[in-house]
């Protein structure tokens, strides 16, 4: 019975110290699983902003094209005018 009792004894200290490691192991994945989502989230956030800087900069540029657009419209307008007249 006392050999039956040892062995036990030395099954439950395995087992208690798989628990302990899997734990420790546990808490280490953990955290970095943690700090790579908290890397990720700061990436993120980084690129929304140069994400929001560019499409700023495509805003104006689109702006900026669509009134000489616009004004190169004008003027072929007039100068198509210029040439109708000139032909009457």
């Amino acid at each position: 019975m006392s050999e039956e009792l040892a062995l036990l004894q030395k099954r439950f200290e395995r087992e208690q110290n798989s628990r302990k490691q899997s734990d420790i192991l546990l808490e280490q994945k953990s955290l970095e699983l943690w700090e790579a989502n908290r890397k990720l989230q700061l990436t993120l956030d980084e690129k929304n902003k140069e994400l929001q800087a560019f499409n700023s900069e495509l805003s104006v540029s689109l702006k900026e094209t669509s009134r000489e657009l616009v004004e190169n419209l004008r003027l072929l307008n007039e100068y198509k005018k210029a040439i109708d007249h000139s032909t009457l």
